[in-house]
């Protein structure tokens, strides 16, 4: 049997999966508000299909937070 190695992380708010939550995740986010039939890239970070202040907020308790690699 072979090992495997998966390498899974999450970051709440970090739209675009770079382990850091920025100016580019706000981007997303902001390029979104107030627009429903989102996902999480797009800004959508609690899931209920609209980007709107919650996950503003979401992103803002998490700027400039970062994952090491």
């Amino acid at each position: 049997m072979a090992n495997y190695e998966n390498d899974f992380f999450f970051l709440m708010a970090d739209a675009n999966q770079d382990r850091t939550v920025d100016l580019t995740d706000f981007t997303l986010l902001a390029s979104n508000f107030n627009q429903s039939g989102r996902n999480f890239p797009q800004g959508d970070f609690n899931y209920d299909g609209t980007v709107d202040l919650t996950d503003f907020t979401l992103l803002a308790a998490n700027f400039n937070k970062t994952l090491a690699p």
